[in-house]
């Protein structure tokens, strides 16, 4: 079975007469896919941003994170202020220690804000 580009043109032209008979739902369905779309792409934008991108500091590969374990596990509310200068002057395996908090937007290295 072939194809002529005049029968392609005849059903491409058949098409938009049906579509613009019918406006409101060629309305709706190119509202729906366009919606639909933007979704998929905004979703993939995250996903790619936050968990496939390398992370924006010098050898990423090499930050590990510390956390304080007491009886009942991981604490969720990190370490305190003390323990963390005692891992600084203790540490012979790590290079540099910061840390985070969350309830401000700010992170600490080596003791210095640096925003």
């Amino acid at each position: 079975m072939t194809l002529s580009f005049s029968s392609l043109v005849s059903d491409f032209r058949h098409s938009l007469r049906q579509l613009w008979r019918a406006a409101s739902f060629s309305i709706v369905s190119v509202a729906i896919l366009a919606a639909g779309i933007g979704a998929s792409v905004a979703m993939l934008t995250v996903v790619d941003q936050v968990l496939l991108r390398n992370l924006s500091y010098r050898d990423a590969n090499q930050l590990v994170r510390l956390r304080e374990a007491g009886k009942k596990g991981p604490t969720m509310w990190g370490a305190p202020f003390m323990d963390i200068q005692q891992w600084r002057e203790r540490s012979r395996t790590l290079q540099a220690i910061a840390f985070h908090t969350n309830d401000k937007p700010t992170s600490y290295l080596e003791g210095i804000d640096d925003r």
